[in-house]
């Protein structure tokens, strides 16, 4: 979203493509930052993967309360004694504003925290159905 926006912003000839997430078979993003993990850091770190298919879960099931959704995510990652969680946001995937409801919108929800000295990210958008395309791709605006 941020590149997105810096090629509006400079008016650049460019094409954001969005695509999922490589993961790791437990479901850990794939980043060169994994290399750095202990090998209990990285037994650990999917415990941001876990979150995130906790908040989707909510939201499938229809909460759309933001509050909820992050004390959930921090309970699932805080069971983890290796995580210092850092942040946790729900914002609109348009500006990344902080959202105060989830109806009607497409949602970011991100996530970051430190496993030792290495500082992990990961992300999933949220939205219903009327918000994907046709083709199941998901709009962004």
């Amino acid at each position: 979203m941020i590149v997105k926006k810096l090629i509006r912003d400079l008016h650049l000839p460019v094409e954001v493509v969005v695509t999922p997430i490589a993961r790791e078979e437990d479901g850990l993003a794939c980043s060169s930052r994994n290399r750095r993990l202990t090998p209990a850091e990285r037994l650990a770190a999917p415990a941001l993967y876990r979150s995130l298919r906790l908040a989707e879960e909510m939201f499938n099931d229809g909460e759309r309360n933001p509050s909820r959704i992050i004390k959930a995510m921090r309970k699932e990652i805080e069971r983890e004694p290796l995580a210092r969680i850092d942040y946790i946001g729900v914002t609109d995937t348009e500006h990344l504003d902080p959202l105060d409801d989830m109806t009607e919108q497409n949602t970011l929800v991100s996530v970051a925290a430190h496993f030792g000295k290495t500082r992990l990210t990961d992300n999933t958008i949220l939205c219903d159905s009327k918000y994907k395309s046709k083709t199941s791709r998901l709009k962004l605006g």
